[in-house]
């Protein structure tokens, strides 16, 4: 890529970028300025991560009961105990008291080893679950236009202001849109990776919020869970994802209908209630497969980023990618990149329409393909191009037979849907 040049239109990038690529733009390329491991560097210097009032707690006791200290003591607990019934004895307490003075210790370290550590750990562990691990540089491939975009919704998001904006105009303004992100794309594009990617990058836990948990057929119960649910997220300091959200903060009737669309609506109501509450402490992440499927009173206060389904050249390093995390070999990934003809062909003729989850379910498919073919014929494994074509092929057919109206059964959101038409007709 060209170096940037000084003209209005890199200036204003660079006016935003990150300070550091902003420094020595005339030594960096445009590669390295959209490069989200930036962003996390940033932000870090600014504040790093906080832990919520539990995951202090938990930490510092485990500091203080496991480890080397304590490890000794409980090395030493039989000879304490051995010391303290000795003692009680001499004084003349009696049998009884002497031996549970000799096991008091013993007994106290085998609480801490074989209960309270593990304990401690599980807890810790159950905390560290919301803890993302997508890595936006690592784990996913974009086109360069798609990459530029992200950066610039990731770092709005985050709370980046331009070097433009005064700090004056800055409170004028605000960022009153700054901490509702919907990410809109097709299904399989990486929407939810990306949710993770940007937590990561924050350094912030992630609550995912399955629609499942949030519908409910008992009224009112589905507002208390939006509203649990962004109480969490304050007390935590994490971040929330809603995934498929356009099956729960579907559009409002403008009319007073009744039925299924009240209960949609007191849903929708509640989650911008509850984002205006607390907006200035949570940050929220929707997923939706469009983008006009929302409210658009929610659509108003969100920073929207399109994830569009992979081209062919994305199609190709998504392929590449996921042929070498899966561990294929050098050799063998780049005698699949000499056949590149081939597989261009291949994708633009019957597979232009496969996202990167396709292509990754296809590549897993692919080595068990090559592994069944060995096994018939009695030679040594080899993987060919071959392999993914019939994993491509088997894929397109199970697509084609699940998108059929006999044999497709109703997604999620279609399931809530219907619920809600069947509760609108019977008027509750």
């Amino acid at each position: 890529m060209n170096p940037i040049s000084n003209s209005p239109a890199n200036s204003a990038a660079r006016a935003i970028a990150p300070s550091k690529a902003d420094s020595s733009a005339t030594k960096t390329d445009k590669a390295s300025i959209f490069d989200f491991h930036s962003l996390s560097e940033q932000k870090h210097k600014i504040k790093e991560l906080v832990l919520n009032p539990k995951q202090k707690f938990y930490k510092k006791t485990l500091k203080i009961f496991n480890n080397e200290i304590s490890k000794t003591i409980d090395s030493l607990s039989p000879l304490a105990g051995l010391v303290l019934a000795s003692i009680a004895a001499s004084t003349g307490v009696g049998m009884l008291a002497s031996v549970l003075y000799g096991i008091a210790p013993i007994l106290i370290s085998k609480l801490n080893t074989k209960a309270l550590v593990p304990w401690l750990n599980r807890k810790n562990e159950e905390l560290n679950d919301n803890d993302p691990k997508v890595n936006l540089n690592r784990d996913l491939v974009f086109d360069k236009a798609t990459q530029e975009n992200l950066f610039y919704k990731i770092k709005q998001f985050l709370g980046y202001k331009s070097e433009l904006q005064t700090e004056e105009l800055g409170k004028t303004v605000g960022t009153s849109n700054g901490n509702l992100l919907i990410l809109h794309g097709p299904p399989g594009t990486g929407k939810t990776a990306i949710a993770e990617g940007v937590a990561a990058i924050a350094k912030k836990p992630l609550i995912k919020v399955n629609v499942n948990e949030i519908e409910s057929k008992y009224v009112g119960e589905s507002e208390k869970e939006i509203a649990a649910k962004f109480k969490l997220a304050k007390k935590m300091g994490a971040y929330l994802f809603f995934d498929e959200a356009d099956a729960l903060l579907m559009p409002r009737p403008e009319n007073n209908a009744t039925g299924g669309s009240i209960h949609q609506t007191k849903i929708t109501n509640t989650f911008i209630q509850n984002f205006n509450e607390h907006s200035d402490k949570v940050k929220v992440i929707l997923a939706t497969n469009t983008a006009n499927s929302l409210d658009n009173a929610i659509k108003s206060r969100s920073i929207l980023c399109s994830v569009p389904a992979p081209n062919i050249e994305m199609q190709l390093k998504i392929l590449y990618k996921k042929l070498s995390d899966f561990g294929l070999s050098k050799e063998r990934t780049n005698l699949i990149k000499s056949q590149e003809t081939e597989l261009r062909e291949l994708l633009s003729k019957d597979f232009a329409h496969f996202t990167g989850r396709d292509i990754e379910s296809a590549v897993k498919a692919a080595f068990f393909i090559a592994e069944s073919r060995a096994q018939q014929s009695a030679s040594a494994i080899d993987f060919k191009l071959a392999d993914i074509e019939q994993a491509f092929t088997n894929l397109n057919s199970d697509k084609e037979r699940s998108n059929s109206s006999e044999l497709r059964p109703a997604s999620q959101k279609e399931q809530i849907q219907k619920s809600k038409a069947f509760l609108s007709l019977l008027g509750v």
